[in-house]
């Protein structure tokens, strides 16, 4: 199912002005952002069949997760740890030990959020379990595995989300691999300067940790 969501300034019975549609991400998600002036305001959702291409017909009852946030523009601009210049964290993940631990970095204001760690590389199977939580309003985050295998082949994982998290769980076969944090709305609101986020993590690196079932086997 493809959803596509467009916002109108107005009631569900007067929608009213056009505001702004979602756009797709590159990991199938839709992402809208918005600066909103006080008022009344309605979100349309759009089903498409994608196998087909039109319409899909209500009877047949699409669903999809939605995360929605709207908050008061001082939330932002009087929040100082996203409304002041931060410096960016240590891009160097630990393997083989459990971290858990709070990181800032800086926003640019006219282009996407991105941060790319260190790569690693992993000589036999292991296991990566890797959550970041973030404030959806101001930080919304997704995690992104591309790796490089023994084999040649290219492979790339994105994070599953639920709310203020994703996830991200892989057993991985030998190769380089990277993780990359980024927003996948695209936000370049000015007054959102820093990006706080925590990372939980295990990269248990040529090892399968005990209880682990290899589903992928």
């Amino acid at each position: 199912v493809d959803v596509d969501l467009r916002l109108y300034h107005g009631t569900i019975t007067q929608p009213g002005e056009f505001v702004d549609s979602s756009s797709a991400t590159a990991d199938q998600e839709e992402s809208m952002v918005q600066l909103l002036s006080p008022g009344d305001y309605v979100f349309q959702v759009i089903f498409y069949d994608i196998l087909g291409g039109s319409s899909l017909a209500t009877e047949n009852c699409p669903s999809f997760p939605l995360e929605v946030a709207i908050a008061p523009t001082p939330y932002v601009v009087g929040n100082p740890d996203v409304s002041q210049e931060c410096e960016d964290a240590s891009l160097v993940l630990v393997t083989n030990m459990r971290m858990s631990l709070s990181m800032k970095f800086s926003r640019p204001s006219t282009e996407s959020f991105i941060k790319t760690f260190e790569s690693f590389e992993v000589e036999e199977k292991s296991y990566l379990d890797f959550e970041v939580g973030f404030d959806f309003l101001t930080a919304d985050t997704q995690v992104i595995l591309t790796g490089e295998l023994s084999s040649g082949s290219q492979v790339s994982f994105y994070g599953t989300p639920v709310n203020n998290h994703r996830f991200l769980t892989k057993v991985l076969s030998p190769g380089n691999y990277t993780i990359s944090i980024h927003d996948p709305g695209a936000l370049t609101i000015d007054e959102i300067k820093c990006v706080s986020v925590h990372l939980n993590y295990l990269i248990d690196v040529n090892t399968i940790p005990t209880g682990v079932v290899l589903c992928e086997e």
